[in-house]
């Protein structure tokens, strides 16, 4: 998942209920794009409907492209969710045979991760710059926008 601003690096696991029922995500940050937006690695230890975005967004942050939350400002716009299922595993319902499958990030999401990145290029190219004209020398940089 990609969501908008800095996830918060202490949380590991998000275990809070999903329309009344419990509900386990299991976090880990795979990239962070500056302050615009955060590539998590998610698994599912329950699979409730809409589990993903129900608990990035009880921390204050959004999957960037939701439908469901206001669109964040300065962010480019997603093709679509920016939401992908890499690995799928379950059992058969019939043969309860274990059952896995893999799939590549795709296309479309791999080019708009590619335009946050040069968006957060551009934005620090842009901070640099108006850092080296700053008359005063000050030199800090804005304050990573966290999702809490």
């Amino acid at each position: 998942a990609v969501v908008a601003g800095a996830f918060p690096a202490d949380v590991k696991t998000i275990d809070r209920p999903v329309r009344g029922k419990r509900a386990v995500t299991h976090v880990e940050v795979t990239e962070r794009l500056g302050e615009l937006a955060t590539i998590l690695r998610l698994r599912l230890e329950t699979g409730r409907t809409h589990q993903i975005r129900l608990h990035v967004r009880s921390l204050g942050c959004q999957v960037l492209g939701d439908p469901d939350v206001p669109k964040t400002k300065g962010t480019p716009l997603p093709p679509r969710m920016a939401l992908h299922a890499a690995r799928l595993e379950f059992a058969h319902p019939v043969t309860r045979e274990p059952l896995a499958y893999e799939a590549p990030l795709p296309e479309d999401i791999k080019g708009y991760i590619e335009r946050l990145k040069a968006a957060v290029l551009h934005d620090k190219d842009h901070t640099a710059a108006s850092s080296a004209s700053n008359e005063g020398g000050d030199e800090t940089l804005p304050a990573t926008k966290q999702c809490r």
